[in-house]
């Protein structure tokens, strides 16, 4: 299927020769498929600038727009989220899009509102915090596929020996999720919620004994361990008002405690697995 692509990107390039002489390569043919001539000279005082006010991202109040009956509102504060979801517990919640797209125009889900949390800085950082004794791995859920990775890899040389198994069972697993476009936008938050099947990361955390928090405007804070929170195909314990802030996880306490985490797949990059396994 590429072939077509390279043999019509060549006959812009300044060296059109082409080895194969088959006359399906329009490379190698004669037939001169464009006029330079014809093409406008670029002009960029004609590029639309981009608002200023938008690029500075610096609102106060959550952004907000309508078009076609659906909604689309992006806060920038976790209180403004939950006040949010509130107003609206029918509304999505969008983090890096790279699942929900997919729903409305593939699966025809009906979406009339929607919130971007991507813009929210709270909740995006890896932290260990030491309770009764035990050391707690507590990441911001939020946080992007990419940048778990960079701060996995940031703070597991500073753990005991024992401890890295867990590291590199995420980071095994995280590079082999998905391409690294998906990564940059995709949230841990996101792939727990979506409840994925193929997920190569939900192996990990109920292997481990994960505790998910919520958080809502009315009943505050909310715990359950990953291991209940799934019932059923893609469905979940999630209330309508509530919001994943955050994953605790108990790092290994000896060495004698040993994560590894598998993924199977057809192919080794980018391709969606035929099992998961930690």
């Amino acid at each position: 299927g590429y072939r077509p692509i390279l043999d019509a990107a060549k006959t812009f390039s300044k060296d059109k020769n082409c080895n194969n002489q088959n006359s399906n390569c329009v490379s190698s043919c004669n037939t001169k498929l464009f006029e330079i001539s014809e093409f406008k000279p670029y002009d960029p005082n004609l590029d639309i600038p981009f608002p200023q006010d938008l690029m500075k991202n610096e609102f106060e109040e959550p952004f907000f727009v309508s078009s076609n009956g659906i909604s689309w509102i992006e806060p920038i504060t976790v209180d403004q989220l939950i006040k949010l979801k509130k107003k609206f517990p029918d509304a999505k919640l969008v983090g890096g899009n790279t699942e929900i797209s997919i729903e409305m125009k593939f699966k025809k889900a009906d979406y009339k509102t929607l919130i971007n949390i991507s813009n929210i800085k709270e909740f995006r950082n890896i932290n260990i915090e030491n309770v009764d004794g035990k050391k707690i791995l507590v990441i911001g859920a939020n946080i992007t596929l990419t940048d778990l990775i960079n701060q996995l890899n940031k703070i597991k040389n500073n753990q005991e020996k024992h401890c890295i198994n867990l590291f590199d069972a995420f980071l095994h697993n995280l590079r082999y999720f998905g391409s690294r476009q998906v990564r940059n936008f995709a949230t841990l938050a996101g792939n727990i919620i979506t409840g994925s099947p193929i997920s190569d990361l939900t192996p990990i955390l109920i292997a481990n004994e994960a505790n998910l928090v919520f958080l809502s405007e009315e009943k505050g804070l909310r715990n359950i361990k990953i291991r209940d929170f799934y019932t059923g195909y893609r469905k979940n314990e999630l209330k309508s008002d509530e919001i994943l802030i955050k994953i605790e996880i108990n790092l290994p306490e000896n060495n004698i405690e040993i994560v590894k985490a598998y993924k199977q797949a057809k192919r080794r990059e980018d391709d969606t697995s035929i099992v998961n396994s930690c």
